[in-house]
C-alpha cells in the first residue's frame, strides 16, 4: 500500500472558520512572536536547518495561511507539501509549521510547532518524519516516521507516537505515554531502539485486535436496501463477523505486523535515513 506523506493542514489555508481559503501574505521572521521558548527553539532550529539544505530548492517564504504560518523547501515544487510533489522520484523536503489567531497583526502570536522532513530517492529506502505538539486542538500532537521502498509497495510500513487499526466498526489504538518529540528522539537514539519501538507498538496492537477478535465482541454493520439515489443505506443493525471474516481479520493484521518486522530486520538502514532528514539538531 501505497503511503501518503503529508499531514492534514500543513501549509494549507486552514481558516479557522473552515471558510474559503485566504491568500496567503508573507511574514518576517523577526515578527513572530512565540509565548513559549521551547517552541520558538524547535522552530528556529527547523527553519535554519531546512534554510541551509534547501538552499538551492524551490523556497515556499515564511507566509500566513488561514491560522498557519510556515514555510517550505522542496527539490521538486513548486508546492512542495502537496502529495504530489512528494512521491515523485529524487523528491526531498523541510517544512515547518506554527499556528496563530489571523486577527493577529503585525506581530503573530505564535503557538504550536510542527516540523516535517522527508527524501524519496529513486531506489532503496524513502522516509518521511513528522512531528508537531503545542497546537491546542487545532494542529494536534503527533509524531510519525513512514518508509517505503522503491519498486516496493508492499514493504510500505510506518511507525508513531500513536497507531491505529479498524475491523469493520470496531477502531482500536496504540499510544506512547511519552511526548511527541520525546517519542521521537526514542526511535532515533539507535537502530536497536528504532527495532524495539517499532516491533513493540504494533505487536500491542496486534494482540488488541485478535483479542477483540477472539472474544466476539467485534460487530460489523449489515445494511439496509441500497435504493439508487446516492445516498448510501443505513446501518440497521449490528453483528458478529462471521468465522472466515474473524480469520481474514487475524491474517490481515498479522501480514502488517510482517511487514513492519521484515523492514525492521534492516534498522541500521532505516535509522541512518531517519538521521538523514531528521536529525535532532534539525528537528
Amino acid at each position: 500500500m501505497k503511503l501518503r506523506w503529508v499531514a492534514a493542514c500543513t501549509l494549507l489555508a486552514c481558516s479557522p472558520r473552515g471558510d474559503e481559503p485566504q491568500a496567503p501574505s508573507l511574514v518576517e521572521r523577526s515578527a513572530l512572536q512565540f509565548a513559549d521558548a521551547d517552541e520558538k527553539a524547535r522552530f528556529d532550529r527547523a527553519y535554519a536547518c531546512f534554510s541551509k539544505r534547501g538552499a538551492n530548492w524551490t523556497h515556499e517564504p515564511l507566509q500566513r495561511r488561514g491560522n498557519f504560518i510556515g514555510a517550505a523547501w522542496c527539490t521538486t515544487g513548486p508546492h512542495c507539501s502537496a502529495p504530489a510533489t512528494q512521491e515523485r522520484d529524487g523528491a526531498a523536503w523541510g517544512i515547518v509549521d506554527t499556528l496563530h489567531d489571523p486577527r493577529d497583526g503585525e506581530a503573530p502570536q505564535a503557538f504550536g510547532v510542527s516540523a516535517s522532513a522527508g527524501e524519496r530517492p529513486s531506489s532503496g529506502w524513502a522516509v518521511a518524519v513528522s512531528v508537531s505538539m503545542g497546537g491546542s486542538g487545532i494542529l494536534g500532537d503527533h509524531a510519525s516516521v513512514r518508509f517505503e521502498r522503491a519498486g516496493d509497495d508492499a514493504a510500505s510500513f510506518y511507525l508513531g507516537h500513536g497507531i491505529g487499526w479498524t475491523v469493520a466498526q470496531s477502531e482500536f489504538s496504540w499510544r506512547s505515554e511519552q511526548t511527541t518529540w520525546a517519542w521521537l528522539d526514542g526511535v532515533r537514539a539507535s537502530p536497536e531502539a528504532l527495532a524495539e519501538a517499532g516491533t513493540t507498538q504494533w505487536r500491542a496492537l496486534r494482540d488488541d485486535v485478535v483479542a477483540a477478535l477472539d472474544a466476539g465482541t467485534v460487530r460489523k454493520c449489515e445494511y439496509g436496501e441500497y435504493k439508487g439515489d446516492g445516498i448510501p443505506p443505513a446501518c440497521i443493525r449490528e453483528v458478529p463477523l462471521t468465522a472466515s471474516e474473524v480469520q481474514a481479520e487475524r491474517t490481515r493484521i498479522g501480514d502488517a505486523v510482517a511487514t513492519v518486522e521484515r523492514g525492521l530486520s534492516e534498522a541500521p538502514t532505516l535509522h541512518a535515513r531517519i538521521l538523514d532528514v531528521a536529525s535532532r539538531d534539525c528537528i
